[in-house]
């Protein structure tokens, strides 16, 4: 009697033992995962938020730029430093 009596205080023992555990771990894992959750909603959201401004306008065409010719003017027309070849203002001998 006084054995089964004491396997049964055991066995309500270890099974008072198991639910603090068990409650325990869930505590302890509730705010962790919801932390988690959170962070990786905010990360998806801040992703959403900041890839759409990396990408360029569609179809973009340089634009035509004029020939190097037509940038300077002929010395007939104007007699400026500013359209001097700046290696014919310098006169480098080297």
């Amino acid at each position: 009697m006084d054995l089964e009596r004491d396997k049964r205080e055991q066995r309500e023992k270890r099974d008072r033992r198991d639910s603090r555990e068990r409650r325990d771990r869930q505590e302890t894992r509730g705010p962790r995962s919801s932390l988690a959750r959170h962070a990786i909603l905010a990360s998806l959201a801040f992703l959403a938020a900041v890839l759409p401004a990396c990408m360029m306008g569609p179809d973009y065409k340089r634009p035509e730029t004029p020939p190097a010719d037509s940038w300077r003017l002929t010395t007939s027309t104007a007699e400026s430093i500013a359209n001097m070849p700046w290696w014919e203002l310098l006169k480098d001998q080297a």
